[in-house]
């Protein structure tokens, strides 16, 4: 959607309310320069198995923010919105930092330009949120440009000793897996160049708890793997 469209930096897709959210939250304070945040296309949770609602908790956040005890976005609906990898601080510069444009449902990419075009040519200079200044004193603790989406299947069985997430790093040209435990929390992030070499690290660091986990996690290596090798987008199966 970017492409030759100066106003937009980048566009992709957050597929859940919980770790998804923190990616964006994240990403975007590592870059000041964001400062229009477009919510579009359909929300995942009222056709797919995995009930989550991204594009809600997104707008939640920004509206209400988080119960400070738990990180519970105020508001959302999905089956678990908590930001547990995030601080307040992080939630709170996120809210100052952009103006959200809720257009869920919106999936044509000129009706999406054409709101951002519009909050651009009618937001006051130096307005709080666009052209204004922006929170400083945050260092984000993700590298850049990670995006994620995850799609549940109908046989998933849950991994006791947590998930994870696999990303295909094409600035640093690495493989990287993120671990978390059922309470969403990151707990390790495994990176290198070789994929048997991650598998390994990742089994014996008992990141995985089953067998069939184990088969999951070399086989969507292999799959970042080649889309390193073949400069390819990798979106985790």
């Amino acid at each position: 959607m970017s492409a030759g469209h100066p106003a937009v930096g980048v566009a992709g897709p957050t597929a859940t309310e919980n770790i998804g959210v923190e990616k964006v939250v994240r990403n975007v304070l590592a870059a000041p320069n964001i400062q229009v945040l477009v919510v579009a296309g359909p929300e995942t949770g009222g056709t797919a198995p995995t009930g989550h609602y991204a594009g809600d908790a997104l707008c939640a956040l920004h509206e209400r923010g988080v119960d400070p005890a738990t990180m519970r976005i105020m508001g959302a609906r999905g089956r678990r919105p908590f930001v547990k990898n995030l601080v307040l601080a992080e939630v709170t510069a996120f809210r100052r930092q952009v103006h959200l444009v809720d257009l869920r449902g919106e999936s044509d990419t000129a009706a999406v330009l054409a709101a951002v075009d519009a909050v651009v040519a009618s937001w006051p200079a130096g307005a709080p949120g666009l052209g204004g200044p922006t929170p400083g004193g945050l260092t984000a603790a993700t590298g850049g440009g990670l995006r994620i989406l995850a799609e549940s299947c109908a046989h998933y069985r849950p991994d006791p000793v947590g998930y994870v997430l696999v990303f295909a790093d094409h600035v640093g040209g690495r493989l990287i897996v993120e671990h978390y435990d059922l309470e969403d929390r990151r707990t390790v992030v495994v990176t290198g160049l070789d994929p048997a070499a991650v598998t390994r690290t990742a089994v014996e660091r008992g990141l995985v708890g089953t067998l069939d986990h184990a088969g999951y996690l070399g086989r969507e290596l292999q799959r970042a793997a080649q889309a390193l090798a073949d400069g390819a987008p990798y979106v985790q199966d």
